[in-house]
């Protein structure tokens, strides 16, 4: 009977952790390379139908008026529906077509309504423009027999929040990944926008774009950023201060898995600068704030607070 050779066993074993830590060092060494070249600058015609342009919401206004139709391209899994615009002040307020557009709509959100942002390209007037939605009906809605209850907004460039007034980050980062900008605009960010970015990222569940915008200095640390992003429904950014290049003092709003309640997190984040793509945020110094643990709870947010509400 033969005998296994253990010293035979525990060498392919060693082999096997040295490939696996030289796989995860590629995926870090992955995450310190722009994974997204800047293809165009803003406000030049797409060299691509990959990318739409980067077509500032004033004109968009006027080529896609009220009760207009347009196509909806997902920039992610190419996807296409159509839409009618039934309003909007500051960014266009849409409803699906049909009862079929609407399904599609939902499939591209795997069958559950979201507020999180997505990459579109519009197809509107002959000419393809960058753009993002969300995907929760709200408000009104009357195009009847659609299966829609209510509308979705689609975003710009400078479209900003009826809510407020106010321009929202997540909608400029997914307007500028369809544009084909999107490693330009972080590029040029100074460290505090770089910190709001890698957060809402994470709330939008973009995670390729969170590890664009972090740094991690162990390997171990990327798996660790999918297992926590894993774990979260939902993070705000309340407060982002600080110097530019210095630490910035941060509060978080954060939702977990299976607990609807809302956890106060708050921190100093750490960033760093590469000459070649810009400030990233220093990921051992956010592991802590992603971690699930007990802390302050906050009240209740009202409902949409902070959305794309009318």
């Amino acid at each position: 009977m033969s005998v296994p050779n253990l010293d035979r066993g525990n060498k392919y074993s060693r082999i096997r952790a040295v490939f696996t830590v030289l796989a995860l060092a590629l995926m870090v060494a992955a995450a310190l390379v722009a994974p997204e070249p800047p293809r165009r600058h803003a406000g030049e015609a797409p060299k691509s139908a990959l990318y739409g342009e980067y077509t500032d919401w004033r004109e968009v206004n006027e080529i896609f008026p009220k009760y207009g139709q347009a196509g909806v391209v997902d920039f992610a899994t190419g996807q296409k529906f159509t839409v009618q615009r039934r309003g909007g002040t500051y960014h266009a307020d849409v409803q699906p077509l049909t009862a079929g557009d609407t399904a599609v709509m939902k499939s591209i959100y795997g069958d559950s309504w979201s507020w999180r942002r997505r990459a579109v390209l519009v197809q509107v007037g002959g000419r393809w423009i960058a753009g993002s939605m969300n995907g929760m009906p709200h408000g009104g809605g009357l195009i009847q027999g659609n299966n829609f209850p209510g509308h979705f907004c689609i975003h710009f460039r400078g479209s900003r929040l009826h809510l407020n007034g106010r321009e929202d980050l997540g909608h400029r980062l997914m307007t500028c990944k369809a544009a084909g900008i999107l490693e330009e605009m972080m590029q040029n960010s100074p460290a505090g926008e770089m910190v709001k970015i890698f957060f809402t990222a994470l709330d939008n569940r973009d995670l390729a774009l969170a590890v664009r915008a972090a740094y991690f200095d162990r390997p171990g640390q990327l798996p660790d950023l999918y297992n926590k992003a894993e774990q979260i429904n939902s993070v705000k950014v309340l407060r982002a201060a600080g110097a530019n290049g210095g630490p910035v003092a941060v509060s978080l709003a954060v939702i977990y898995k299976g607990n609807n309640q809302i956890f106060n997190k708050s921190g100093r984040i750490n960033t760093v600068y590469h000459s070649y793509a810009g400030w990233r945020v220093d990921y051992p110094s956010v592991e802590n704030l992603l971690a699930q643990a007990e802390g302050p709870a906050l009240p209740a947010l009202a409902p949409g607070q902070g959305e794309d509400l009318d």
